[in-house]
């Protein structure tokens, strides 16, 4: 029976072009099934069963380049503090602070009755 690889079903297409490339750097034979038209079919990088004993191989490379993709993308998405991200653009700040001065203005006459 086939082993699945990877599913090719919502993966971008760089990381699975870059699963496909790895694989076959490292001589490793797979063969590729389509998602199909409407993508209900389950697309992926299968190994057929004569091949079980490079499906270790096959799983350590696949999940290693996971592993690398993951923590690029962590470093990439570094949250920042609001100190950071004023620092980073004033020009927002100082745009708030007038939208807010503007609305007290406009509201401010109509809410004084009120609490009179």
């Amino acid at each position: 029976m086939p082993i699945l690889l990877f599913k090719l079903n919502g993966v971008p297409l760089d990381e699975a072009e870059d699963v496909r490339e790895l694989l076959h750097e490292e001589q490793v034979p797979f063969y590729e099934t389509p998602q199909g038209f409407w993508g209900f079919s389950l697309g992926g990088l299968w190994m057929a069963d004569d091949q079980l004993h490079r499906q270790k191989q096959a799983e350590e490379i696949i999940d290693n380049y996971q592993q690398q993709r993951l923590e690029k993308a962590r470093a990439v998405y570094q949250p920042r503090s609001v100190l950071a991200a004023i620092i980073e653009k004033p020009l927002r700040l100082v745009l708030l602070f007038a939208v807010i001065v503007i609305l007290y203005f406009s509201v401010s006459p109509f809410l004084r009755p009120l609490f009179a």
